[in-house]
């Protein structure tokens, strides 16, 4: 296994996929913001759409952290195992 690989590759991933994430979520949140103070009576169909959104988008972070804290952990025991 080459763990500097297996490592890069979980960091490809990562870098590739936050950035539009976080693109979708501040999307998202400023639609959301402007229904709420410009149009109070937004239709409420579209607003849920937004804040489903902005939870994808958490959700989606969330994963990827957690796909990062995996990765790290296996190749600390890697070296451990190694060393």
């Amino acid at each position: 296994m080459n763990i500097g690989s297996t490592l890069g590759s979980v960091m490809q991933t990562t870098a590739t996929t936050v950035p539009p994430l976080t693109e979708d979520v501040q999307k998202a949140t400023k639609q959301v913001d402007q229904a709420s103070s410009d149009r109070p009576v937004e239709d409420v169909q579209s607003l849920s759409a937004n804040v489903t959104d902005m939870k994808q988008g958490q959700q989606q972070s969330d994963a990827n952290a957690k796909l990062v804290q995996t990765a790290d952990e296996a190749v600390g025991s890697l070296i451990d195992t190694k060393a």
